[in-house]
């Protein structure tokens, strides 16, 4: 019995150890979070399934992300996303509906496929973790989906730590980034006034010690907050951060020892593969028409629907526009408006898919509107 009990004991410290924290990607882990599975989950008397602290998954996911103040998402991707924004067909809306039920046969939606995703259709309804899993974050299931917390592009101050003149730009990080979270640190300066900086994937952490990585002329190495590296940064210089070329910054301005920038690059955390638009699929496979399908001939059973996965002109008939001279969705040639949420956009500048037209949060169905994404 008291082996059993130790076994026990064993099993909750490795839930709240370093290294099960490290385990779940950016921004749910310690770069961006206070690292706590605490925040989540409850080890005995939980309200909800999966030792949930809510009552529910959904529950559980908007509690942050229906607030654009919270520093986990900092107003971005359109948040807050609150009930009343799902989609009725025809009528409102401007999400995907995170708690309707999965089979809807008028609007050709069916049980997913994917096992992962059909094990998380509860009492035959839709919920978040159906379609996102916030633990891994995998790049390959839909790299077109990075998201940065930071404007690439855009001389950003300080997050926060001691207060200084310096300010960081982050170049646009190249398609498959690492997902990470990011605190990059003044440690020293020289005496000709230049930064060395260190990197923390896990500064926010509650539990353990923050790693710190310097820059040792080289390579990155572990070091400490306090500054061991041996490379200072000239202003405008870029800066590899430790995904190479993928993610680089540069720093003008007077340093400040303790200054600091807190970003993340992450994807859209999907369950499955969404290249091509697979993962609408997973739920709307009759929607899954080549245009021989579409033009018939009817047999009274059919429901046609617009053809996707196929290319412009696909059908040889010469009424497709190239892809070069493809229009807005309010008519106007793009991308030139001004409007890149109005943009038809076609895999590979060439086939249309399902999110040529439709996209999954954030489109109020108004071409003439910008929306937040």
């Amino acid at each position: 019995m008291r082996t059993r009990w130790l076994g026990i004991t064993a099993v909750l410290c490795v839930l709240g150890s370093a290294a099960a924290v490290l385990a779940v990607d950016a921004p749910h882990d310690a770069s961006f979070t206070n690292g706590s599975c605490e925040a989540c989950h409850k080890t005995h008397n939980s309200l909800g399934g999966t030792l949930m602290i809510q009552a529910d998954n959904n529950t559980a996911c908007t509690v942050c992300h229906n607030d654009p103040a919270t520093t986990i998402n900092q107003g971005r991707l359109g948040l807050p996303w609150i009930p009343e924004d799902q989609a009725l067909p025809g009528r409102s809306g401007s999400q995907h509906r995170w708690d309707a039920l999965a089979e809807a046969p008028a609007y050709g939606a069916q049980n997913p496929t994917d096992s992962g995703m059909l094990k998380r259709i509860k009492d035959g309804r839709l919920q978040c973790a159906a379609c996102h899993d916030p633990h891994a974050d995998k790049v390959a299931f839909d790299p077109a989906a990075q998201h940065v917390s930071m404007t690439p592009g855009v001389a950003a101050a300080q997050t926060g730590g001691t207060a200084g003149a310096m300010t960081m730009t982050l170049t646009a990080p190249l398609a498959g980034a690492a997902t990470k979270g990011y605190r990059i640190q003044v440690l020293r300066i020289n005496a000709s006034s230049q930064p060395e900086i260190g990197i923390s994937h896990d500064a926010r952490a509650l539990d353990f010690a923050p790693t710190w990585w310097v820059h040792n002329g080289t390579t990155w190495i572990v070091g400490t907050s306090a500054g061991s590296g041996a490379k200072f940064w000239a202003s405008g210089a870029p800066v590899q951060l430790d995904d190479g070329a993928n993610v680089v910054v540069s720093f003008t301005g007077t340093p400040t020892i303790g200054q600091y920038w807190d970003f993340y690059v992450s994807y859209a955390h999907l369950r499955a593969s969404n290249v091509a638009d697979a993962m609408c699929l997973q739920c709307h496979a009759p929607r899954n028409q080549s245009h021989t399908y579409v033009e018939g001939p009817g047999d009274g059973v059919k429901v046609f629907s617009h053809p996707v996965g196929v290319t412009l002109n696909i059908n040889g008939k010469g009424y497709d526009r190239a892809a070069a001279n493809v229009l807005d969705a309010n008519g106007a040639p793009q991308p030139n408006d001004g409007n890149p949420t109005n943009d038809l956009t076609l895999v590979g500048g060439t086939t249309v898919s399902c999110t040529t037209c439709h996209n999954v949060h954030n489109a109020d169905s108004n071409s003439l509107t910008t929306d937040a994404r």
